[in-house]
């Protein structure tokens, strides 16, 4: 799975695609969420992009969303609070 539901969080593993033209969702894998980054991998830029992203997409605020794993590579973990509105992302 793509996600992990522990005991008030979700855990995500994406896999980041950088310099993308739109930052979208591009699939999901058994392993993880693809998603393509308006950012360039440099200084940090891809790993707030996809904490922006990601707060737009599920409609949570961007300080709720923490980078447990992956701030130097494409794979990352990030971590997000369970509650109504998560729970509604990932079964979608």
């Amino acid at each position: 799975m793509w996600y992990v539901i522990k005991i008030n969080v979700i855990e995500i593993r994406v896999f980041a695609k950088t310099n993308a033209i739109k930052s979208s969702v591009v699939s999901f894998t058994d392993s993880s969420m693809i998603i393509a980054l308006n950012a360039r991998a440099k200084d940090g830029e891809a790993n707030k992009e996809l904490i922006k992203f990601l707060s737009h997409h599920i409609g949570i605020p961007k300080s709720s969303i923490m980078l447990i794993h992956g701030d130097r590579c494409r794979y990352k973990k990030l971590s997000i609070p369970l509650n109504d509105v998560t729970k509604k992302f990932i079964h979608q």
